[in-house]
Parts: structure tokens; C-alpha cells; sequence
């Protein structure tokens, strides 16, 4: 019925600006009594083109309906903006006051909210929904600035942390692939939400604890260390991790008295021998150990089969 209505509405090529406007004022009203706001906004920006440079009246209701009916489809900014000039048209117009006191509350603009609610209480003292909206809006600001200062206390000792972190790597002469800012993002963003990232110990502010990457060429496996103490020795791990054979190897082949430890000297592009009683941060101490993506990576292999996988794959120092 309401399509129907619009399809009937007569348009005069004869009809001045004005009553064109009107036309697509009431047109655009249909529309928004159908809901079809979108198309509501349509017949109202074509109401605006026309000339209408002295009914400042009209020209702040069809800004008003049109902030209305962006409004319905959360096109909030779109609304705030026509509210503006509704109230430019006709300051003592109340409703594009109520409307932008809403869309601000919508976009968190709470402080303008109070604004536009006092605005319209200066024209009716005794509005119920402005004084109601601009509780809420006093409520929410309060609210939101409090969680805004916790977020700022938090990445304040974020930054703090992460500052330390950096500065105890470079004072432990251990080397990182990224500079300072790229190794930041990696400590907020890791490369796998799940994996950890360097930490200082609780027990020992002066003592890094590294996640730390264990490669099994071998068997095309890996082991992934949460926390490694860069004052634990490698033994330490290795007993704890193979107590029992891991299921990947059926034969029994990997026991600590078997496994030897290398690390890729990326300076000599060959891979190095480390001591099982070596500590993480002498290992990482270690000429041409450059860690990547904040994370220590080591290789194992058999000791009786390594000779076999150098001539295929690695060019070892022992």
C-alpha cells in the first residue's frame, strides 16, 4: 500500500523548487513509514538539491528526517552531520537536538552528547528523554574514562616490561634478528597466539625466561619449551623430556646420552656443537647465534647418526 502511494504521488514539470521539495519530502516520508530508510535518504538528498535558499524551515526538516533516517541504519556520523544543519536552519527546532544527542552517545562521543542534551534543555528545561539520555551519558563517560586510565596503566607497564626485556638482552650480549620496535610487536603480537614470549622471572627480575625450539631433523619433528630459564643447563631438559621414549620414536633411539646439541651459527652458515651442560644464556651467547622471531631454536640429532646426516644436509664443526 505504501509502494502504491508513492507511484501515485503526481509530479508537474511545472511544480516551483519548492513544491518539489515537498513532494520528495513527503515521498521520502513514506519510505520511512515503510522502513525502507535507505531509499528514505535518497528522496530527501533530492529534496535538498533543489533551490531552496529562503525556507530555512523546510531545508532543517528534511535535514532533520534524513538525520532520522540514517540513524535507523546506524549510519550515525551521516546523522550527526544532518543534525547540525537542522539545528543551523532553525536553532529552536528540538528534534535533530535530540537526534544528535543520540547518535553522540552512539559514536561514545559522550561529552558532546551532554552538549547537545544541554542545548535542548535550554529550549525545554523539563525534557524527560534529554535529562534521562544525559544521565546515561554522564554515567557512561565516567565509566569509559576509568577504563580508559586502566588501559593506560596497563600499557604503560606493558611498555615498561617490554623496555626492561630489551635492555637485559642487550646487557647479556645476546643477539635478535629485528630491532627494537619490530621485536616489541613481536612480544604483543606473537607469531602463534598461543606461543609464549620472552618474560622476566618472577624470581629474579635480572633473569630472562626464553621459549625455546627444539628441531628433530631427523624425524621431522619438534618440542616446544614454554619457559626456559636462561640459567638452566640443557641436560636438565633433556632428562626431564626423555625419561620415557616419545612416541615418534618407536625404536628407543633418543635417550639424553644420544642426543647431540647444535645451534645454527648464521654468521659461518654451519651448525655448532653446544654442551649439554651449558646454560640457555651461554648458548646464546655463542658467536653467530642470532635468535629469530623472539624465539631460540636448537638442533638434535643422534650422535651416532649425525656423521651420515652431515654429508646430506649440514656442514658441522666438531
Amino acid at each position: 500500500m505504501e509502494g502504491k502511494t508513492i507511484r501515485q504521488l503526481k509530479w508537474d514539470p511545472d511544480d516551483t523548487p519548492k513544491e518539489k521539495a515537498i513532494k520528495l519530502k513527503d515521498e521520502g516520508n513514506l519510505y520511512f513509514r515503510a522502513k525502507n530508510y535507505s531509499q528514505a535518504v535518497v528522496s530527501y538528498t533530492m529534496a535538498l538539491k533543489e533551490e531552496l535558499d529562503h525556507d530555512d524551515d523546510l531545508k532543517s526538516t528534511l535535514h532533520q528526517n534524513r538525520a532520522a533516517a540514517h540513524y535507523h541504519i546506524k549510519n550515525y556520523r551521516s546523522s550527526l552531520s544532518d543534525c547540525v544543519f537542522a539545528r543551523k536552519f532553525n536553532p529552536k527546532n528540538i528534534k535533530p537536538i535530540y537526534r544528535g544527542a543520540e547518535c553522540s552517545y552512539e559514536l561514545k562521543k559522550f561529552d558532546d552528547c551532554i552538549k547537545w542534551c544541554d542545548m535542548g534543555l535550554e529550549i525545554d528545561s523539563e525534557d524527560a528523554k534529554l535529562r534521562s539520555l544525559r544521565s546515561k551519558a554522564e554515567s557512561e563517560k565516567k565509566s569509559h574514562e576509568k577504563e580508559k586510565r586502566k588501559k593506560e596503566m596497563v600499557e604503560r607497564k606493558r611498555n615498561q616490561t617490554f623496555g626492561k626485556i630489551w635492555s637485559l638482552i642487550k646487557a647479556k650480549g645476546i643477539e635478535v634478528q629485528e630491532n627494537e620496535k619490530m621485536f616489541f610487536s613481536l612480544l604483543e603480537n606473537p607469531a602463534n597466539s598461543q606461543q609464549k614470549r620472552v618474560s622476566i622471572s618472577s624470581q629474579n627480575d635480572c633473569e630472562l625466561n626464553w621459549p625455546v625450539i627444539f628441531l628433530y631433523p631427523e624425524m621431522g619433528q619438534t618440542d616446544f619449551i614454554e619457559e626456559f630459564s636462561e640459567n638452566s643447563i640443557f641436560s636438565d631438559h633433556l632428562n626431564v623430556m626423555f625419561s620415557q621414549s616419545p612416541d615418534w620414536d618407536s625404536q628407543k633411539m633418543y635417550n639424553p646420552s644420544s642426543i647431540q646439541i647444535y645451534y645454527d651459527n648464521r654468521k659461518k652458515g654451519k651448525l655448532m656443537k653446544i654442551d649439554h651442560q651449558m646454560t640457555l644464556m651461554d648458548a646464546l651467547r655463542k658467536e653467530g647465534m642470532i635468535i629469530q622471531m623472539g624465539t631460540p631454536s636448537f638442533v638434535l640429532l643422534k650422535k651416532i647418526t649425525f656423521i651420515k646426516l652431515v654429508s646430506i644436509r649440514f656442514n658441522l664443526n666438531f
